[in-house]
């Protein structure tokens, strides 16, 4: 019984090193190997980027109405770890995109914040404004 016992135990120990060495082999030798791969899959296939369906309600008359539209909004963002002078930066947004600058100088104030959302939905006269004034810590996306 004690034999069967030991030979259980040394069964399941060299079995579990076994694979821990496996492990480290794919993931420590040959982890570089597989990024690669992986990345290269990646670039391959191309990033896939679906659109959203519109959705339609329909009226009495049988019209079909939009309930929901598929419209892309331009927003600002500040990086106020780029920033050097908070108080200038806060009045020149603020007067630029129509805020409270005691929100902007909060929002840039933040120790350590790689991303703060300034507004949604801007016109095209307060993008080209903060891209003209502000080019290396307020950036616009979609």
């Amino acid at each position: 019984m004690r034999w069967r016992f030991l030979f259980l135990t040394l069964g399941f120990t060299f079995g579990f090193l076994g694979l821990i060495a496996h492990l480290f082999n794919l993931q420590i030798e040959q982890g570089n190997g597989y990024a690669v791969r992986a990345a290269s899959q990646y670039e391959q296939s191309g990033a896939l980027e679906p659109e959203r369906g519109s959705i339609y309600f329909i009226d009495k008359k049988g019209d079909r109405v939009a309930a929901a539209l598929n419209k892309e909004y331009t927003f600002a963002f500040a990086v106020p770890t780029e920033i050097q002078d908070v108080e200038e930066a806060s009045e020149n947004i603020a007067h630029i995109l129509s805020l409270d600058v005691s929100e902007v100088r909060r929002k840039l104030s933040k120790p350590g914040d790689l991303y703060e959302v300034l507004k949604e939905k801007l016109d095209p006269v307060s993008i080209e404004a903060l891209q003209r004034t502000h080019k290396r810590c307020v950036y616009t996306g979609k």
